[in-house]
């Protein structure tokens, strides 16, 4: 894995390690599912999931 840097507005950031799930598996894990789940509903992977076929 590799680290990155993320700029959060310090009132979103409360919130996320207000979280059950954050305080239990840590922001980056958290995070990572984040990104997974925006990546398979984005319209970018809607249009490859619609090419390659059932």
């Amino acid at each position: 894995m590799r680290k990155i840097n993320a700029t959060f507005d310090l009132e979103l950031l409360k919130l996320l390690d207000a979280n059950e799930e954050v305080r239990r598996l840590g922001r980056s894990a958290v995070l990572r599912k984040a990104v997974k789940q925006y990546l398979r509903r984005s319209p970018a992977a809607r249009l490859r999931d619609a090419r390659s076929g059932p």
